[in-house]
């Protein structure tokens, strides 16, 4: 619990490819001590700061996180109720390092809309589902060859879809030649020959779904 004269931390994080409009509902009490940094984007989250610098009991109160859903447009709010405690009479105010979740902070209270799960933010709630669906289709490709060719599954959804590749309508496996990547979301074909050509599938699900995207292989022989 925060003390009077402490700074107050409070940061929120969302999934870049789910959310947009990320802001913070402050009470009606926080003044202009409050500094809210502009939102930093990373490889899948966007983070939101919020820091009051030497608080007061005024400063306690119900802080909201609010953050839009890019494909339904339906808003998200995660609250966190903030309870200032009093210094004692004739104390001296120092800045306090108080440990939460592990994390060294400066009476720094930190939540989010996602918390992360593997190589993405997922939902908070434990019980949150989605189907899977596709942040980018495959594309076909044409290759020279004894050059190497990569394909991208990128998918998202909750549970983390499991991805399967097919070629031709047979499961491609990993083998020398041939590597799929973490997670299976690449393939890449090392030293393509003209057998190597054909039809490509992604197949990606979860307990709520299914979705794939296919893309055309051209190989190429320049003797």
């Amino acid at each position: 619990m925060p003390i009077e004269g402490d700074n107050l931390v409070l940061s929120c994080l969302a999934n870049k490819f789910l959310y947009k409009d990320i802001a913070w509902i402050l009470p009606r009490t926080v003044n202009n001590q409050t500094r809210v940094k502009k939102a930093t984007t990373k490889e899948y989250s966007i983070d939101l700061t919020l820091t009051i610098k030497n608080i007061s009991l005024e400063h306690s109160g119900s802080y909201a996180c609010r953050a839009r859903n890019i494909y339904t447009g339906e808003e998200v709010l995660q609250k966190k109720d903030v309870t200032v405690r009093a210094t004692m009479k004739k104390e001296t105010v120092v800045p306090t390092e108080i440990k939460i979740n592990r994390i060294k902070l400066e009476a720094k209270i930190e939540f989010s809309i996602f918390k992360a799960q593997t190589a993405f933010n997922v939902p908070l709630l434990k019980n949150a589902q989605e189907a899977p669906f596709l942040l980018r289709n495959l594309t076909d490709q044409v290759v020279n060859t004894s050059h190497s060719v990569t394909l991208e599954c990128l998918v998202h959804g909750l549970p983390e879809p499991q991805i399967s590749w097919l070629k031709n309508n047979k499961e491609i496996q990993h083998q020398p030649g041939i590597i799929l990547g973490p997670g299976s979301q690449s393939l890449l074909i090392e030293r393509v020959q003209e057998e190597d050509g054909g039809l490509y599938r992604c197949v990606a699900a979860n307990l709520k779904g299914v979705v794939e995207s296919s893309a055309f292989v051209t190989v190429q022989d320049f003797d």
